[in-house]
């Protein structure tokens, strides 16, 4: 993904809502995935059910490092795994 431009995750305003059509515990803006070129981040935007990484819940509104092999999760069934670093 591009340097200093975040990713939302989320039903509205995201590049990926359409996707997410199945997934109504998912927040209209839940999470945003970071790269500043050199490292990868997940943020929780207050979301209602929760972002986890490695099944740990993120604390809302801190950036949380992410590294290849992770498991990011929004709410309760969307998962991602990240598949390398940030370039």
């Amino acid at each position: 993904m591009p340097a200093d431009q975040p990713l939302v995750v989320g039903r509205e305003n995201s590049p990926i809502a359409s996707q997410l059509g199945d997934y109504s515990n998912i927040s209209r803006r839940h999470a945003e995935v970071r790269s500043d070129g050199r490292a990868l981040t997940v943020v929780d935007l207050d979301s209602m059910n929760g972002t986890f990484v490695n099944d740990q819940r993120l604390a809302p509104n801190q950036e949380t490092p992410v590294r290849a092999g992770d498991k990011i999760r929004f709410a309760a069934r969307l998962e991602a795994t990240v598949t390398g670093e940030a370039s």
